[in-house]
């Protein structure tokens, strides 16, 4: 137990002041995040139900036991104090599409009464992009992470794991032999996993990537490109919002198998990561000034190399192996589920001899280690730059 330490002669004047306005801070945080559930819920209505719903009264109760509840003799949504405290405000989003789906049961289907995790309710869940399958816990869908794999699944990602690290060789033909053959069974695998669900849905999850930022750099939206295009993920920048700070921003959210989406997490932290320290590098040996916008121009080119990279390599294997990946629709369906009005944007190339400059350091980026074996992928290097 921890105790007060003793206050010195006129303290106590002082004390009681900063713990007021340490009430009071608390009160306009806790006031700050009511303004932002009133205006995500606004948001889920329109989107997702057309704006049908009558809007109810918030609540953040710090005594509740679970993470949220709807009560419709107050018309009120309450959520527990401790899941603002605890979690970040995309967990907050997931208990709110919840409660809003009791709310739609009550009030959208006549249906008072009705079971609460009943038939009525998946059928409201599927309306608000909740995962029926997470009902019982609103979290589940953020928090599943990838079971073992079956023997046959085991055996072929021991393998590409032994041809990332070959990746590592210093014989370049050897190097870039073994990095196209751990390309080629990664695709493989997702394909044939692809074939046997037969277009059934599986356990999908969500991630949510970086903390809430106003603006998104150039080089994120490049690095979001690479995780759709080349690791089996559909990703979306969503608003967001801190509790802690008050602060808004926009966080990116990929969708996937938990492998898959544990693969991409992984991936883009360490492209930022690489990407940085290649700058670094190149701003040492070059001997300027590492001015910011400098620094935007060579990662952006580094994350525009290993894009292309990687995208020379998709077009060999279907080339030559006719290993073609076209989506995955029953991913496809889960995430427009969740964001069922969404809007698309490019990146403009880049120019300039910083951006080249990038552009031929991220071509030599190679993967390794990008399968997890045994543990957390992220307790080894994803990324490694070879070359000069």
């Amino acid at each position: 137990m921890f105790e007060q330490p003793a206050e010195p002669p006129g303290g106590h004047a002082r004390a009681g002041a900063e713990k007021e306005r340490a009430r009071r801070l608390g009160a306009e945080l806790q006031a700050a995040c009511l303004r932002r559930l009133v205006r995500d819920w606004e948001s889920l209505n329109w989107c997702h139900l057309g704006g049908r719903l009558r809007p109810p009264a918030f609540r953040l109760d710090p005594v509740l036991s679970r993470w949220g509840q709807w009560e419709p003799q107050g018309r009120t949504i309450a959520l527990a104090e401790r899941l603002v405290l605890e979690h970040d405000w995309p967990a907050v989003l997931e208990v709110l599409r919840h409660e809003m789906a009791h709310q739609v049961v009550d009030e959208l289907f006549g249906l008072a009464g009705a079971p609460a995790h009943g038939e009525a309710f998946r059928r409201a869940c599927a309306l608000l992009g909740v995962e029926p399958r997470a009902a019982g816990d609103p979290l589940a869908v953020l928090r599943r992470q990838p079971d073992g794999e079956p023997a046959p699944e085991q055996a072929r990602l021991r393998r590409v794991r032994r041809l990332l690290a070959l990746a590592d060789s210093p014989n370049p033909h050897e190097a870039e032999a073994a990095l196209a053959k751990a390309h080629e069974l990664l695709l493989r695998y997702n394909l044939e996993l692809l074939e046997l669900r037969g277009g059934a849905e599986q356990c999908y999850c969500v991630r949510h990537l970086g903390q809430p930022q106003p603006r998104r750099s150039r080089a994120d939206k490049l690095a979001a490109g690479i995780l759709t295009r080349h690791f089996f993920v559909e990703a979306i920048w969503i608003d967001s919002f801190c509790p802690r700070t008050g602060r808004e921003g926009r966080v990116l959210e990929i969708a996937g198998s938990p492998h898959n989406v544990e693969l991409a997490e992984y991936t883009w932290h360490e492209l930022h990561r690489a990407a940085a320290e290649l700058w670094e590098k190149h701003w040492r040996q070059a001997g300027i000034y590492p001015r910011a916008r400098a620094a935007q121009r060579y990662i952006e080119g580094v994350l525009t190399g290993f894009d292309e990279r990687l995208e020379r390599e998709r077009s060999r294997q279907a080339a030559e192996r006719a290993l073609v990946w076209r989506g995955d629709p029953a991913l496809q369906a889960f995430f427009r589920r969740r964001h069922p009005r969404v809007r698309t944007e490019s990146v403009a190339a880049g120019e300039g001899a910083l951006f080249e400059a990038g552009r031929h350091a991220g071509q030599a980026l190679r993967l390794r280690r990008a399968v997890r074996g045994g543990g957390s992928a992220a307790r080894g290097r994803l990324l490694e730059h070879r070359g000069g």
